[in-house]
């Protein structure tokens, strides 16, 4: 992937050439989405979506169910996971060096839906993966991630490796984006979570952490400025969400939230 922005040349021809004005341009913002991953799968909130398109968010909603029906599935929809998967992903980018196979199997472990994993994989397979290096490297990560379980067992609420500490599904993957530094006491957390029921919209808390994590606000000084993920709980600030503008910060976000899709 020599651009952040990289997308088929031949994108509006095809299946998706009798695409409307607005449908192009949606289609276009899931290629090119700063909350896109590695692997081509991210998690949609129609809201942010349509801050960042311009587009009104049921239209957003017809257009994926649209773009994902059987014959033109230019995208794939889980709806219980609330996931997007952007066909034809793997026909345009290529996963060649160790750097970036590891960068692309942290973000298929980070994939909720079974049914878009095991299709990223499918589509990994038929452009060339090497399955032998994804096995060996899963075997990997599946040990340093058990290492890291260990020594968190260890440091009593250690704030930078929180998410085996919490119940809450929601909250464990909003835990996985926040700035380490700036999580705190993930138990602590968990009571205000509940506390605010905020389990049945954490998708929206997912997106406005990955929304701030773009701004000037929350980069500069080497985030000094981040609240405490506590006190951005209870003050609701993902609520007041700042405006995604295409194209800014899209590389420093890709570190960030550890999507790297600029790295292939």
């Amino acid at each position: 992937m020599a651009s952040s922005f990289l997308m088929p040349a031949n994108l509006f021809t095809g299946r998706a050439r009798d695409l409307l004005p607005d449908e192009k341009l949606l289609l276009a913002c899931f290629w090119c989405s700063p909350f896109q991953t590695a692997c081509g799968v991210f998690s949609l909130h129609e809201g942010m979506m349509a801050e960042y398109s311009s587009v009104k968010p049921a239209a957003i909603i017809q257009f994926v169910r649209r773009a994902s029906k059987q014959g033109e599935e230019l995208l794939e929809f889980d709806e219980k996971t609330n996931e997007v998967f952007v066909r034809d992903w793997w026909r345009v980018h290529k996963c060649r060096t160790s750097q970036q196979k590891r960068i692309v199997l942290a973000a298929l472990n980070g994939i909720r839906s079974d049914r878009l994993k095991k299709r990223c994989l499918e589509e990994l397979k038929n452009n060339g993966f090497d399955l032998n290096v994804e096995k060996s490297m899963s075997s990997s990560l599946t040990s340093t991630s058990t290492s890291t379980s260990t020594s968190t067992n260890e440091q009593e609420a250690a704030p930078d490796k929180p998410a085996a500490e919490v119940t809450a599904m929601g909250l464990a993957a909003v835990l996985k984006e926040y700035p380490a530094s700036r999580r705190g006491d993930p138990r602590e957390v968990e009571k205000i979570w509940r506390e605010l029921e905020l389990e049945q919209q954490w998708s929206v808390v997912l997106d406005a952490v990955k929304s701030y994590a773009v701004c000037d606000e929350w980069r500069k000084d080497e985030g000094r400025f981040v609240p405490g993920l506590g006190k951005f709980l209870r003050e609701r600030r993902f609520e007041a969400a700042p405006r995604v503008r295409p194209g800014y910060g899209f590389d420093q976000a890709r570190v960030s939230n550890g999507n790297n899709a600029h790295f292939l």
